[in-house]
This record gives structure tokens, C-alpha cells and sequence, in this order.
């Protein structure tokens, strides 16, 4: 099982006829995956939901309470948290989830 935060992606909706659909468009650091939305986007008239501003945001200081911004870094490492602002720094997140399966399974039982 993989974290929805460690395994990101894009979700691509589209409308036909009365129908929408949706799709996920996934792959590695560097697979192209934000050319393709941009591409689906800009040509067919595709809406995009970027799963990493979503992520971005869910993890805002906005949106955390002390004590689950306490729980995730106890799990992965206190060094997320910018000291300044006392925000999460997702970049680091990522790298350290993508980078320990076992971490990826903590960190998607808090």
C-alpha cells in the first residue's frame, strides 16, 4: 500500500457529452508527467488537479493543528519543519517518503 503523499500524481478530468471522467496521470521525477497535463491542459481542454499544490496546501500551517505538525515530524524527522515559518517543507518530506518505504508506512498511519 502507498501513501497518497508519496506516490503523487495529477488527476485529469474531462466532460463528454454529460459524462466526466477522470484519469491519473503518474510517473518518476522527471517522467514528463507535468508536460502532459500541460499539454491535455492547454490542447484538448482538460481541467488538471495538481496532486503536489494539493498536498502543498494540506500540509500549510493554515491547515495543521500544532500537535499533527508535532506527529509528523516526531515520525520523519524534526529538520521538516522550517524553523522561520514553521511550515513543513514538503520537498524534504517527499524525498525522505519516495526514499524509505517503511517511513511511507508510518507517516500514512498518522
Amino acid at each position: 500500500r502507498r501513501s497518497l503523499l508519496a506516490g503523487l500524481f495529477s488527476l485529469v478530468f474531462t466532460v463528454v457529452g454529460s459524462r466526466m471522467s477522470a484519469a491519473a496521470v503518474t510517473g518518476g521525477v522527471g517522467a514528463g508527467k507535468t508536460t502532459v497535463c500541460q499539454l491535455l491542459e492547454q490542447n484538448y481542454d482538460y481541467a488538471v488537479v495538481d496532486m503536489n499544490e494539493v498536498t502543498r496546501s494540506l500540509l500549510s500551517k493554515e491547515h495543521l493543528f500544532g500537535l499533527s505538525q508535532w506527529w509528523i515530524s516526531s515520525v520523519v524527522g524534526k529538520d521538516i519543519v522550517d524553523p522561520e515559518s514553521g511550515e513543513i517543507i514538503t520537498d524534504v518530506l517527499m524525498e525522505r517518503l519516495s526514499a524509505d518505504p517503511e517511513l511511507q508506512m508510518k507517516f500514512s498511519n498518522i
